[in-house]
Order: C-alpha cells, then structure tokens, then sequence
C-alpha cells in the first residue's frame, strides 16, 4: 500500500538534520560554529574563566576515539570564549578600559594593577594560541617571543 505525501530524499535528510542539533558536531559544522553552539546551549560554561575541563569533556564526549583534546582546539574554544564575552559587553576589554582610564591610582600591587597584568597576559595567551595554530614556521621567533613576554607578565603578576 503506497503512503501518500511521502517524503523526497532530500526531506530526509533535512528531517534527521534538525533532530540532530543537540548532538555531536554536525557535518561540515567548523570548530568554531561548534563552540559557539556548545556555549550558546549552555551559557555558565561562556562566564567560568577559572577552568575549562566541562568544556573539554563535552568535546571529548562528542569526539569518541580522541584520549586529548587537541591544542588547536582549545585556542578556538578561547577565541570563540572572547568573541562571544565581547559581543555580550562583558568581556575582558570592558574591565581593561577601567585600569586605562585610572593609571594614576595604580600601584605595583594594587588590585587595578594586578588586573590590568592579568588582562594583558590573557591577551598575550591569545595571540601566543593564534600564532600557533596557524602552524607557520616562520612564526616561530614571534611564538617565542610571545611566551618570553608572557612569562615576564606572569612574574610581574606574582611579585
């Protein structure tokens, strides 16, 4: 007995697409759509800045086969962590402009002063990640470079 109104292939496939969209990464999805969704489906994971280690589980859960998530991927997740803070105005450049705007109340251990050293080592990290997920060797002096500054900041962070 034939239905009637059945279903083309391409029905099909858009139909399975759609009950899909809470699971893994979908086909053709980039790493950064996929974090996007991920923190966008869960937006506490957007604001913990302390760890990244759900995000890292979600990954791994979605990704079966992989023991690591790989470095590349945790410099997306970062960039996308920024992009999206920034876009709700709650980003790190929002606090950054607070110290800018105040360097003369600032001493070497003040509060404003530890920020301001703490945002500009996240922003190191950044395009230290960047630098080195493109994968370019003549990069390789400015990776150094990059991790010697960021090291200087982490020492002046601690003193």
């Amino acid at each position: 007995m034939a239905k009637t109104g059945t279903k083309t292939g391409a029905d099909d496939n858009a139909a399975s697409a759609s009950n899909n969209s809470a699971a893994a990464p979908e086909k053709g999805e980039s790493t950064a759509a996929y974090w996007k969704r991920i923190l966008l489906e869960r937006p506490r994971l957007l604001n913990s800045r302390k760890s990244n280690e759900a995000l890292r589980e979600i990954w791994l859960k979605d990704h079966p086969g992989q023991d690591e998530v790989p470095a590349n991927i945790m410099a997306n997740l970062a960039n996308v962590k920024t992009q999206l803070r920034n876009k709700k105005g709650n980003g790190k450049r929002a606090a950054t402009v607070e110290v800018e705007e105040a360097p003369a109340r600032q001493t070497a251990h003040s509060p404003a002063h530890q920020r301001g050293l703490k945002a500009l080592e996240d922003r190191i990290d950044d395009c230290l990640m960047l630098a080195r997920e493109m994968n370019q060797p003549q990069l390789e002096n400015v990776i150094d470079r990059l991790r010697r500054a960021r090291n200087e900041v982490v020492v002046q962070i601690g003193e």
